[in-house]
């Protein structure tokens, strides 16, 4: 249901790109060799200039490491016995970053302060024309830029910004009751965000999942009832869908939010599936679980170690009445931000019975403040 992003932090001040960049004549593009439009690069509102068009590769964007380097006032030095390009400055949280990466290789290296990580990148660095091109998302997430990619202008859109981004969340009504169902939806509306397209993205989301959970749910109840009307065995009782949501952190361009999607078949009671909404609001991606925290951490384990110890300080509820219901979480396991740590939650029947509810557990972040990649 879902279709959800890694937090940046960001600064509002655009940084002027040097002189002769700006003399060039026209936004950074990438050629694609087809009837598209040239795609284009969008920092902060301004479109960056180079003389070496992006490529695309095997669906990956690569573009001039210099122009984006520079434009977030890192240095560029070039090696030409290893033939490596390095990149040195500051990522977004402001700590020293030196990004080093070579030509014709999948291999970089990345050092943020005393932490040295390696990372493989989706097509090889390469030299076009004199420059040194790279893939898009590496670069600029590695320097602390959310990226977002508008599909229908074809333009990345890149964005510094330390001030989190004022939004607002209101709740959106489809409430109506017929022979066969009652309907009372409680659909999340972003508003007041300053990137418009993330987010029209967001709220379409949001709204798409609402009705793709209310409209099969209302075909099955006007069929079924339908075939009671003209049988004297069948007795109806109409159909339920409820939603409603949760604004549980708004801050530090994270949104998260919750929605309880209730349904009602008839028989002794229905069903709720919480699903929990992780949106980077610069990008407009979803920040799964494992995007909260560096690659080399290892949450999972910290994380099985706080929900078992919640689960023994009250086992009687859960299924066998000890930890053997509980297999671990995974790098994708349902979660939410609170203020003071994350919750990660399990559905109905998941680890305990439908009376004990959807299962919760808090886990603080003074538990992970070490291995993560947000300042929340």
């Amino acid at each position: 249901m879902k279709s959800f992003i890694a937090k940046s932090r960001i600064s509002m001040a655009l940084v002027i790109i040097c002189g002769w960049l700006m003399l060039m004549p026209g936004p950074l593009m990438a050629s694609t060799g087809s009837d598209y439009p040239p795609v284009q690069l969008n920092m902060n509102g301004q479109y960056l200039y180079s003389d070496v068009d992006p490529v695309i590769v095997n669906g990956r964007t690569l573009v001039p490491l210099r122009v984006i380097s520079e434009a977030n006032q890192a240095e560029v030095k070039w090696d030409d016995n290893s033939r490596t390009v390095t990149v040195i400055g500051r990522n977004g949280a402001g700590e020293d970053l030196e990004i080093t990466i070579g030509i014709d290789s999948v291999e970089a290296k990345i050092q943020k302060g005393a932490l040295v990580q390696d990372q493989i990148l989706d097509v090889p660095a390469q030299i076009i024309n004199n420059r040194t091109m790279v893939p898009v998302r590496f670069i600029c997430e590695t320097l602390g830029l959310s990226v977002f990619w508008d599909g229908e202008n074809r333009i990345i859109y890149l964005s510094r910004s330390e001030d989190s981004i004022p939004i607002q969340v209101v709740a959106k009504e489809v409430k109506y009751q017929n022979d066969w169902i009652d309907v009372n939806l409680q659909i999340p509306v972003i508003s007041v965000l300053t990137n418009t397209a993330v987010q029209e993205h967001l709220n379409n989301t949001l709204e798409n999942d609402a009705l793709q959970f209310k409209n099969p749910l209302e075909k099955d109840a006007e069929e079924y009832y339908q075939q009671a009307a003209g049988n004297e065995e069948l007795h109806f009782w109409p159909y339920s869908a409820y939603t409603v949501f949760t604004t549980v952190y708004n801050e530090d361009n994270i949104l998260s939010i919750t929605v309880d999607y209730y349904d009602y078949t008839g028989g002794a009671h229905g069903y709720t599936e919480r699903v929990a909404y992780n949106y980077d609001l610069v990008s407009g991606e979803e920040i799964k679980l494992s995007d909260l925290f560096m690659d080399s951490y290892d949450f999972k384990t910290i994380l099985d170690q706080e929900v078992q110890r919640q689960i023994q300080q009250d086992p009687e509820i859960y299924f066998g009445d000890d930890l053997s219901s509980y297999q671990g979480i995974n790098e994708d396991q349902p979660y939410y931000i609170e203020d003071d740590g994350i919750v990660v939650y399990f559905g109905l029947y998941e680890i305990a019975p439908y009376a004990a509810g959807i299962r919760e557990f808090k886990v603080p972040f003074t538990l992970l403040e070490e291995g993560m990649q947000y300042q929340l």
